[in-house]
């Protein structure tokens, strides 16, 4: 028994001692430079937020739809502002996907992001005006992120007239991500129509590759199905479009039909994505002819395979940051370059890989520079660089240019 007494001992002290830390560091976050909702977008439009969830099972297609919306006061409807991380799960996905998820980190977290606002208004009618039609730009993210970890690009393509479709892929490369499973209630047949029915809500987490594991093989598997639901995503907006009956899982009281006439797919869809939601892009152009132009946010090429290089014919745009790209990824790049203006590249000096995600707004100073959160420029200048860079590719060959003076 006396053996047993100092690890009890030790035991009762760690516990005491991650008590009194996971106190005092929460206290000390109220001095961090910690956003509490993310800034505003640059355009004149306010923007309205809605998330579509279709099909049941992992199949289904699953996003976030920001778009122009009537002439709301986006600060007097702070009420509609929806919570960045709509579940606390999303919060756990990110905190193991870095690997730091433990107590402390857990309580840091929570504080800093569990309550974080979109200022953007939940479920805003669609703006309609005089018939005019809006193009659209579907978003893939990156490893590890989800629908919403690049709200503030979706808000200010929103904000300049476009709706954009945030797609949060099923290939457990995401976060976290959740669907729902539909089956009555009934004990001895499945096939009761009269059972009750109910919904569960299933749970994807994010793949961790083993020691065994291809890693070439593994991200090229998930690409091919990221692929799939970016085209699987403009058929469900084309179908929103034309009015067709949509069962939205997401939010059975809000009803598509607002958007009936009011999206501009004649002339094709563009595409946006970060890291590997930019090798996304570059997968679904080449398999796809609906998408028209493509933007690829510090495009991470591995998973891509060499005969989609020779596929892409669309007008495509990279924006890499100084920190991250390396030799080798960026000769990948250049197998794209076709020697006109339709291929682009640009570097953004002081940036790092995560400046394009909303973590870059949310955690600034010492802090942003310790996570990898921001580089040595500031913030606020490489989002609008990146930004005014998407939207005039994306006008140039969506819509017409000239509105792109709005907001800027």
């Amino acid at each position: 028994m006396s053996k047993l007494i100092p690890l009890i001992t030790k035991d009762v002290n760690n516990k005491c001692i991650i008590l009194l830390l996971k106190k005092y560091l929460c206290q000390a976050v109220n001095n961090m430079p910690i956003a509490k909702c993310l800034p505003f977008p640059k355009g004149e439009l306010s923007v309205g937020v809605v998330d579509v969830m279709t099909g049941e099972r992992k199949e289904g297609t699953f996003l976030r739809l920001f778009y122009p919306t009537s002439k709301w006061n986006t600060i007097e409807s702070k009420h509609r502002w929806p919570t960045w991380a709509e579940k606390p799960a999303y919060i756990t996905g990110y905190l193991d996907f870095l690997g730091w998820n433990n107590s402390i980190t857990r309580c840091l977290a929570n504080w800093a992001i569990g309550e974080l606002r979109v200022p953007a208004v939940w479920q805003a009618p669609i703006l309609r005006e005089d018939g005019r039609q809006f193009p659209v730009v579907i978003f893939s993210h990156g490893l590890g992120a989800n629908r919403t970890t690049y709200s503030y690009i979706c808000m200010d393509l929103a904000s300049q007239g476009f709706v954009v479709a945030a797609v949060e892929h099923r290939d457990q490369s995401a976060s976290a991500t959740y669907f729902f499973n539909k089956h009555n209630m009934s004990q001895e047949d499945d096939d009761d129509d009269e059972a009750p029915i109910i919904m569960d809500e299933e749970w994807l987490t994010f793949y961790k590759l083993q020691k065994e594991d291809d890693e070439y093989e593994i991200r090229n598997d998930q690409l091919i199905i990221r692929s799939k639901e970016m085209s699987k995503t403009l058929d469900l907006l084309t179908n929103i479009n034309l009015g067709k009956p949509i069962s939205n899982y997401a939010d059975q009281s809000f009803s598509t039909q607002q958007f009936v006439g009011t999206l501009d797919l004649k002339t094709g869809c563009g595409l946006v994505g970060h890291s590997f939601g930019a090798a996304t892009v570059v997968k679904a152009l080449a398999e796809d002819p609906r998408f028209r132009v493509g933007v690829a946010l510090d495009a991470w090429m591995l998973p891509i395979e060499e005969e989609i290089y020779y596929k892409v014919d669309q007008p495509l745009l990279f924006i890499n940051s100084e920190d991250f790209q390396w030799r080798e990824n960026v000769l990948k790049m250049l197998k794209l370059d076709n020697g006109s203006e339709a291929r682009q590249m640009i570097t953004i000096r002081g940036s790092v890989h995560q400046s394009f995600t909303d973590f870059a707004l949310m955690i600034r100073g010492m802090l942003g520079r310790m996570v990898k959160a921001n580089g040595t420029r500031d913030p606020d200048v490489v989002i609008d660089v990146s930004n005014k860079s998407t939207l005039a590719f994306l006008w140039k060959y969506l819509g017409d240019l000239l509105v792109f003076s709005v907001g800027y």
